[in-house]
């Protein structure tokens, strides 16, 4: 048996591709899995490995950075 994995950004693109597959002889579809979602920390974690940092030398910097 062989078998094919496509990656598809949009779900409605897997979902048409899966109704034109499995009326294809001799294919059958597993089934859908979508990647699940970063959580924050995930995302911050992220942030953190790339160095998208931005130090402070006092909490009153940072409130007047976020002022900006």
């Amino acid at each position: 048996m062989t078998q094919l994995i496509l990656n598809i950004e949009s779900p409605s693109v897997a979902r048409a591709i899966k109704s034109l597959v499995k009326n294809i002889a001799g294919v059958e579809v597993v089934g859908l899995r979508t990647q699940k979602k970063k959580s924050g920390f995930e995302l911050a974690m992220d942030d953190v490995k790339a160095g998208r940092l931005t130090e402070y030398s006092s909490v009153e910097e940072m409130i007047e950075a976020a002022k900006k």
